[in-house]
């Protein structure tokens, strides 16, 4: 019987140590986060800024007697009021909802929301007080395409918010 030698074909060398592998170690480790890095970032920056409105503060938040607060449209309470905070070219607006003396007498309750006109969905925002508020306004939800805005039900008091705020 005759015996027939194969010879090895040499492969690419597996070697995490070896150059190759130190090459592939260093794209996942430090190349593809900085890729992933720098498309947040122009996704960031692609988003128009928002242009105020009104500055808000907390003295405002706190203001019973401000001509800036208006009486919401989907609540027949006078102390059910809201404020457009900010507006962006791509009409996205910022407003400030606010119910004085709920739950407990003397306190006022401040909720955000972020909604964009045309898209007739909202992004809402807690905040405990003006800067909070600010801060979210610097990177709002709206603009996070990881959080989903949550879309407005019909006839609810924050759809006739938006139709009021959305058709001036």
């Amino acid at each position: 019987m005759r015996q027939t030698h194969i010879a090895c074909i040499p492969t690419r060398n597996r070697d995490p140590e070896s150059r190759p592998g130190i090459l592939r170690r260093s794209l996942r480790n430090s190349v593809l986060p900085l890729i992933g890095v720098l498309l947040t970032t122009k996704l960031a920056m692609a988003a128009p800024s928002f242009k105020s409105e009104v500055t808000v503060t907390d003295a405002l938040l706190n203001s019973r007697h401000s001509k800036l607060w208006q009486q919401h449209p989907g609540f027949d309470d006078k102390d059910s009021q809201y404020l457009v905070a900010a507006r962006r070219s791509d009409g996205t607006v910022a407003i400030i909802t606010r119910s004085l003396d709920d739950p407990k007498p003397g306190s006022i309750t401040a909720v955000g929301y972020f909604m964009k006109c045309g898209a007739r969905k909202e992004w809402t925002v807690f905040f405990a007080n003006a800067a909070a508020f600010n801060a979210a306004l610097a990177h709002p939800r709206v603009d996070d395409p990881t959080v989903e805005g949550s879309p407005l039900v019909e006839e609810s008091a924050n759809e006739m918010l938006y139709q009021h705020v959305c058709d001036k």
